[in-house]
């Protein structure tokens, strides 16, 4: 169902922007957003739904996606 998927994200992007804001290091919130990235990897293809859900994760660490190579 769209609305659990799109509720799961939102919540996912909370629990993010709540670290970068407790003041995690660069290393601690790049070290997050690169096992996003390995796990949209693993299937050897990063869907554009994954990419697109992987940069509003990466802003909301404070972050480039192209910091975690993708």
């Amino acid at each position: 169902c769209d609305f659990d998927r799109d509720v799961g994200q939102d919540a996912c992007l909370k629990e993010l922007a709540d670290v970068a804001g407790r003041g995690a290091s660069e290393e601690k919130r790049l070290a997050i957003l690169r096992m996003g990235v390995a796990s949209a990897k693993a299937d050897g293809e990063v869907e554009e739904a994954e990419r697109a859900f992987l940069a509003r994760a990466a802003q909301a660490l404070g972050l480039q996606l192209s910091q975690a190579g993708l």
